[in-house]
């Protein structure tokens, strides 16, 4: 687990990046504490490691909520997993 709460492994559901509601991820960090979110709509950068399965992996830096909202991932939604699929 990284200082913000992240935990390699978590799985994730509705959430939102760059505007765009992923059903489901995968929350990969590396041993330096780095986080990617893993899922299969939203090309980013290559976590260079395990992606849970999933195709794509968005870096979001350290996972703060700054971090969050600087690539462009809604930081309460994607910690909360609030079901964006039905708002």
């Amino acid at each position: 687990m990284n200082e913000y709460g992240w935990r390699h492994g978590m799985r994730l559901y509705d959430f939102y990046i760059d505007g765009e509601c992923i059903a489901e991820g995968f929350v990969h960090v590396s041993e330096d504490g780095f986080v990617w979110l893993c899922q299969n709509e939203k090309n980013g950068n290559a976590c260079g490691g395990d992606k849970g399965g999933f195709a794509y992996s968005w870096n979001i830096l350290r996972g703060s909520p700054a971090d969050c909202n600087h690539n462009g991932v809604v930081y309460e939604k994607a910690r909360n997993a609030v079901n964006c699929m039905n708002e």
